[in-house]
């Protein structure tokens, strides 16, 4: 392990196994170099995640099941969607019609709107209805790319 990846543990919430008694510690007393020249531990558990909030290691930890439970086909079309993908594109990258991509797009927004029914809206006021699509797949999108657990395989 070099001396940019042992600090980069740290920083990020991983713990070094103190050889004096055997507790994870987070701070070290002495410099990384002289850690780095003797054998030495550093990580971290699952059981230590769960009482470190915060750091960025220990989100690898928690577990979030899939809400919504997407197809394969969804989440094939959601991903290319985040990719800044238009519909066209996503029906050519796909190799699927463009009404295919409509469909699976009702498909998805009766969903979320069935399991999630304020994430995206469904009423418009009559002079923003041409918007009112981008509008629900601005608004899904953004959720998604916070919840990246929805694009996980699930369990049917």
């Amino acid at each position: 392990m070099s001396l940019e990846k042992l600090e980069g543990t740290i920083r990020s919430g991983g713990l070094l196994l103190s050889p004096v008694n055997g507790r994870s510690v987070d701070s070290v007393d002495r410099p990384l170099q002289e850690i780095l020249a003797e054998p030495h531990l550093v990580g971290l558990t699952r059981e230590l995640a769960m009482v470190r909030f915060g750091t960025w290691i220990g989100s690898l930890f928690v577990y979030r099941p899939p809400h919504f439970g997407f197809r394969p086909s969804e989440q094939r079309l959601l991903l290319a969607a985040l990719g800044g993908r238009n519909d066209e594109d996503i029906a050519e990258t796909l190799e699927i019609s463009l009404s295919a991509v409509k469909k699976t797009w009702r498909s998805i927004y009766d969903r979320v709107s069935t399991l999630s029914p304020g994430l995206i809206p469904d009423k418009v006021p009559e002079e923003l209805t041409s918007e009112r699509g981008k509008e629900k797949k601005q608004r899904l999108l953004a959720y998604l790319r916070e919840h990246p657990e929805e694009l996980r395989p699930a369990s049917l």
